[in-house]
C-alpha cells in the first residue's frame, strides 16, 4: 500500500501517473491548518504512547513486563513509531506545500525509499505480531505448560522483520527521485522496475492484501474465538484445571484477551478503508485508477488519517486493561520527572531521590505492595 503516497511511473516514460492531489494549492488555508493540527495531535499521541510502551518493557520496573506478549506488543509499537516519524510529518508537508520537497542526491533517494517502504513495514509487522499474540494466548489457555519461551519469541519477532523486508523490497528497489519539468523532483515508484508490468502490480496488491492483512487477522480471530469459548464457559471441572489454576488467574487471562481483541479490532477497522482504496484503485487491471475515489484528495487524506490514528490510540488501550502497563507508564513518567528535576537543579534532585521513602526497598516501582501480588500476564 506504500505507493499510495507516491507518483507512479509506468515503464520508464516521463509521464507520471499521479496518485495524490497534493501540491495543487486548491484548499483553503483554514482547511489545511485543521488537517495539519489533527495530524500534529496524532504525532504527539503516538510518540508519547508508543515510547511509554517501549520504555515500560525496557525498564521492567516490577520484573513482570518482559513477557512474550509484551515483547510482541513492543514490536508493534516500534512499527507505529516508524510510520509516525517518517510518513506523518511528510503528509503534513504535502498538505501545506505547493511543490514537492526538493531533496536531491543520495539523501533524498534514501528518504524516498524509506517513505514508500515504512507504511508496508508498519502494517506487516503489526499484523504478523497480532497473529503471534493470538497463538500465544491460545497456547496459554489450552496448553499452559507449553508456553512460547523468550528465545522462540525473539526468533519469531526477527522473522516478522525478515518477512517484511523480503516481501516489501519492491518498494525500496523501485523508488527513486525523478525530475519533471513542470513539477520538480518527485518521489516515484517505477512500476516496470518493481513489478515488471501493470498486471504484476495488480497481482502484488492482491497478494499483499491477502497475506499481510486478511490471513493474519482471520487466523487471530479464529484463535481468539476458541480462547474466549474456553475461558467463558459457564462451568469448568476443577479437576481438569490442574496447574493452570495455580499459575494463571482466570480473570487476568480474560483481561489480557479483552485487551488484545480491542487492539485487534481497532487495527482492523482503522486500516480497512485504506485497503479498500488500494484494492479498488490498484486491484483492477482493466480499470486501473479509474474509480472516482482514486482521485479524491479529501477521501485519501481521511483514510490515511484513520489508519495513522490507530497507532496513536493503541498504546493507551494497554494500561486500561493491564495493571502492569499502568505501573510501567507511571514508572516511566516518574523517571522523566526525576531526570527533568535533576537537569534543573542537580543537587536538590539527588538529595530528594536519596531521601524518598519507599516500602519495597527499591525506588523504581510503585511502593504500595501491589508488585508482588500482581498476576497480570501482560
Amino acid at each position: 500500500m506504500s505507493f499510495l503516497n507516491s507518483t507512479e511511473i509506468q515503464n520508464n516514460s516521463s509521464t507520471p501517473i499521479k496518485t495524490y492531489s497534493s501540491y495543487e494549492g486548491d484548499e483553503s488555508l483554514t482547511w489545511k491548518l485543521l488537517k495539519s493540527v489533527a495530524l500534529g495531535v496524532l504525532i504527539l499521541m503516538s510518540l508519547v504512547g508508543n515510547s511509554l510502551v517501549v520504555g515500560s518493557v525496557v525498564r521492567n520496573c516490577n520484573k513482570r513486563m518482559r513477557t512474550v506478549s509484551n515483547l510482541l506488543i513492543v514490536n508493534t509499537s516500534l512499527s507505529y513509531l516508524l510510520i509516525t516519524v517518517v510518513n506523518m510529518p511528510e503528509l503534513i508537508y504535502r498538505i501545506n506545500a505547493t511543490k514537492p520537497l526538493l531533496i536531491a542526491g543520495e539523501v533524498g533517494s534514501h528518504l524516498c525509499r524509506l517513505k514508500n517502504f515504512a507504511p508496508f513495514l508498519s502494517v506487516s509487522l503489526a499484523t504478523q505480531s497480532f497473529a503471534i499474540l493470538a497463538v500465544d494466548r491460545f497456547i496459554a489457555v489450552f496448553y499452559p505448560l507449553r508456553r512460547i519461551n523468550h528465545k522462540t519469541a525473539y526468533v519469531l519477532i526477527a522473522l516478522t522483520w525478515v518477512t517484511s523486508f523480503a516481501f516489501g523490497w519492491v518498494y525500496i528497489y523501485g523508488s527513486a527521485l525523478i525530475t519533471f519539468p513542470k513539477i520538480g523532483i518527485v518521489c516515484a515508484i517505477n512500476i516496470r522496475k518493481s513489478f515488471n508490468s501493470l498486471r504484476g502490480l495488480v497481482t502484488y496488491v492482491w497478494v499483499e492484501f491477502s497475506f499481510f492483512y486478511m490471513v493474519p487477522l482471520v487466523l487471530a480471530s479464529g484463535l481468539y474465538t476458541s480462547t474466549i469459548i474456553r475461558l467463558w464457559r459457564p462451568k469448568i471441572n476443577r479437576k481438569t484445571r490442574g496447574p493452570f489454576a495455580v499459575r494463571f488467574s482466570g480473570n487476568t487471562n480474560k483481561n489480557a484477551i479483552k485487551m488484545l481483541i480491542t487492539v485487534l479490532i481497532l487495527f482492523s477497522i482503522a486500516w480497512l478503508p485504506l485497503w479498500v482504496y488500494t484494492v479498488t484503485c490498484r486491484g483492477n487491471f482493466t480499470n486501473f485508477l479509474g474509480h472516482p475515489i482514486c482521485k479524491s484528495g479529501l477521501f485519501i487524506f481521511l483514510i490515511y488519517f484513520i489508519g495513522y490514528s490507530q497507532g496513536a490510540l493503541a498504546p493507551f488501550i494497554y494500561p486500561i486493561f493491564s495493571q502492569n502497563f499502568r505501573m510501567g507508564f507511571k514508572d516511566c513518567l516518574s523517571f522523566l520527572k526525576r531526570c527533568t528535576n535533576r537537569h534543573v537543579n542537580n543537587g536538590a534532585s539527588v538529595l530528594e531521590m536519596r531521601t524518598l521513602p519507599t516500602k519495597t526497598g527499591h525506588g523504581k516501582c510503585d511502593s504500595r505492595g501491589v508488585t508482588n501480588l500482581s498476576m497480570d500476564l501482560m
